[in-house]
């Protein structure tokens, strides 16, 4: 099932490529994530672990103000728990942990470009965005107790408390973009899965008892990402118009 979406998108890609209408790019960033819940305490959150994300992607101006995107990126996520030490720089137990969860993610995004004043000068190099992904969980890690669980997620399978991982993780996501120049952009997003990282099972009550309450088990993600886009802009947008000339 993993092999054959990674196939269908992969294979749109390509197709969209071959057309004049789309433009292409390249993207490559970083990320802040935390599993909702997974932190010291239930409500705790502590976005310590660190990821990158990067792929390619395709979009279409619907307009002069809004465009349509697909992306295709390998994303790092997951959830860590950094240990602590006492005076005498001994581990203290707290429960510290790092879990690492990498999807193929497959983006559709919404952007619209807003015009204002800065400075007192007009600028419209500012766009909000909003879409949703499908991630297909490619592999994981995680380490606990330094024992460590190495896995490439074909089956799922956690050997730790014997958990199954959601082979699918669907999400959410808003943010804004900076336009630096006609090829180069600078993004910043956030996402909130809508579905747990987990599979419903009596184990993952042992594994990760705030399972069941609101959100937890969910992907949380702060995103910062560079943009680069092949080609240029359409001629109407480097041309001025031509002044309209009396007969």
């Amino acid at each position: 099932m993993k092999r054959i979406g990674i196939l269908i998108f992969a294979l749109l890609f390509a197709d969209l490529c071959r057309s004049q209408v789309f433009n292409g790019g390249l993207i490559l960033g970083g990320m802040v994530t935390s599993v909702d819940g997974a932190g010291v305490t239930s409500s705790g959150n502590s976005f310590q672990h660190l990821g990158l994300s990067f792929g390619g992607l395709l979009n279409v101006k619907l307009n002069e103000r809004n465009t349509l995107e697909m992306e295709l990126t390998y994303d790092m996520k997951g959830s860590k728990v950094n240990p602590q030490y006492d005076s005498l720089q001994q581990i203290i137990d707290t429960g510290y942990y790092t879990l690492r969860l990498n999807y193929i993610d497959m983006t559709v995004l919404y952007r619209h470009k807003i015009h204002f004043n800065l400075s007192g000068s007009p600028t419209d190099k500012f766009e909000i965005e909003a879409g949703a992904n499908l991630g297909i969980l490619a592999s994981y890690y995680y380490q606990a107790f330094s024992i460590t669980y190495l896995n490439s997620a074909d089956n799922y399978r956690s050997p730790a408390y014997n958990v199954y991982y959601a082979p699918i993780n669907i999400g959410l996501m808003v943010g804004f973009r900076y336009d630096v120049s006609n090829n180069f952009a600078i993004d910043f997003r956030y996402l909130n899965s809508i579905n747990s990282v987990f599979e419903n099972s009596p184990a993952v009550s042992s594994f990760y008892p705030y399972y069941g309450s609101w959100q937890a088990g969910h992907n949380l993600a702060f995103q910062l990402n560079f943009i680069y886009t092949f080609g240029k802009p359409p001629a109407s947008q480097n041309k001025p118009t031509a002044p309209v000339q009396n007969n």
